[in-house]
């Protein structure tokens, strides 16, 4: 009597523990792709920011070259205006 008692008993466990056990390896796949996720994100925001301190020096460049072409420029006008 114990046994046909205590055998479902333990069968009827077992599958709960198996239900759990999936529950629980879906759940960490599903978080697992969630951080790749992130990951990937975070690795493009890199990315981007790296990008964009390059369009900055670029334009850091541009701007110091503008200055220099246009103090050329006004060094050249005051030296022919003074010259005639």
């Amino acid at each position: 009597m114990l046994l046909t008692e205590v055998i479902p008993f333990f069968k009827t466990l077992k599958e709960h523990f198996e239900g759990i056990q999936k529950a629980l390896t879906k759940e960490i796949k599903e978080m697992k792709d969630i951080f790749e996720e992130l990951e990937a994100e975070v690795d493009q925001n890199v990315v981007n920011r790296k990008h964009y301190e390059i369009k900055r020096k670029n334009i850091l460049i541009a701007n110091d070259n503008l200055i220099v072409d246009s103090l050329s420029k006004e060094v050249f006008y005051i030296a022919t205006a003074n010259v005639f």
